[in-house]
């Protein structure tokens, strides 16, 4: 073999190598915040449901797949591994960001992924104030960034985005009997003009969502209109309301004025990912329309992530943050990431 050939064949197998890693990267990263694990986090279940022993290490974590309500010795923050499932359907990968992680290495993570989901959770947001204390500063360095790096809230995420909006107080959330209960949309005025559910949004998807049962509320905290209007307007705008089993009406979605901040009560994850629901109950919606308009949402909330270039570092880099579900028995049945940190 001459020199010529030989140096072709050596630049070729790189080309291959690099695009291999272009082609992992065209895959947009979310960070999900990690919420802290107490005794009290999560609904019992029966006794006999074991946890699964594959661990793996994404970044400074080790991870455990476990039954709802089954914590490994160690744990120390968890997500339900539906979030995750609802933007694999979008197209992302996902990383862990740990909930008392400290400030530099925020910094230095986001700079490296391309949007952020704060979860649902089991309580108001300053019940754990290291978790509202990294939530905050996850909510600056989106709305102070030049690029354009989204955050989604569900459920407890919207509540958490509103109570930082509303400096803290928890003032700004009120009672409402919303658990495990489907509703329809009330699209407000501003819902034309909203970057979720304005014209980019297909007619098909908004006929879904305000005319069907399929927004899966879990909640028994919300953000009434009148204290929206007076707490948050001047930062967020309303793009749904919707009534409680009791009348009262809260604000069901919202948005940042200008800023790539989404948030809704209800969980748009459930429909195709979670399983908790009795027989006979319609909460979660499975209809195909149901699904359909999730997974809208979860592409939609993936390609404005596309619309920035934050990236790792190299393969390594990536594949040390990454949050992989390889492994046996991890088996995506309402089951939870549990992350013991180092």
């Amino acid at each position: 073999m001459t020199t010529l050939p030989l140096i072709s064949l050596i630049l070729s197998i790189l080309s291959a190598s690099t695009h291999a890693f272009d082609q992992v990267y065209e895959q947009p990263v979310i960070g999900i915040l990690t919420f802290p694990y107490t005794s009290s986090s999560l609904l019992p279940l029966s006794s006999d449901q074991s946890v699964v022993s594959n661990i793996l290490n994404p970044s400074s974590l080790k991870f455990a797949s476990s039954r709802f309500g089954e914590a490994p010795d160690g744990a120390v923050s968890y997500f339900d591994a539906s979030y995750k499932q609802w933007l694999e359907e979008g197209g992302a990968r996902v990383a862990p960001i740990p909930y008392d992680i400290d400030e530099d290495e925020l910094t230095e993570l986001f700079s490296k992924i391309n949007g952020v989901l704060f979860t649902g959770g089991p309580a108001t947001p300053e019940t754990f104030p290291e978790y509202f204390k990294t939530a905050s500063k996850i909510y600056g360095l989106v709305t102070e960034s030049e690029d354009h790096v989204p955050l989604w809230g569900t459920c407890l995420g919207f509540e958490t985005i509103s109570s930082i909006v509303a400096e803290g107080g928890e003032s700004v959330l009120g009672d409402f009997d919303a658990e495990q209960i489907s509703l329809p949309l009330m699209f407000t005025g501003a819902a034309s003009e909203s970057r979720v559910f304005g014209p980019e949004m297909p007619q098909q998807i908004k006929d879904i969502l305000w005319s069907q049962n399929v927004t899966t509320n879990w909640h028994t905290y919300g953000v009434g209109v009148d204290n929206f209007e007076s707490l948050l307007s001047s930062e967020l705008v309303a793009t749904s309301t919707n009534f409680d089993r009791g009348g009262l009406e809260f604000v069901s979605s919202m948005e940042h004025i200008s800023k790539p901040v989404f948030a809704v009560q209800w969980h748009p994850e459930s429909n195709q990912y979670d399983t908790t629901d009795k027989a006979g109950d319609d909460t979660p919606n499975r209809s195909a329309e149901g699904v359909q308009a999730m997974n809208y949402l979860s592409g939609w909330f993936v390609e404005e992530a596309r619309k920035n270039d934050h990236s790792f570092e190299d393969g390594d880099d990536f594949k040390a943050h990454i949050l992989s579900s390889e492994g046996d028995g991890v088996v995506f049945d309402n089951w939870v990431y549990w992350f013991e940190h180092s």
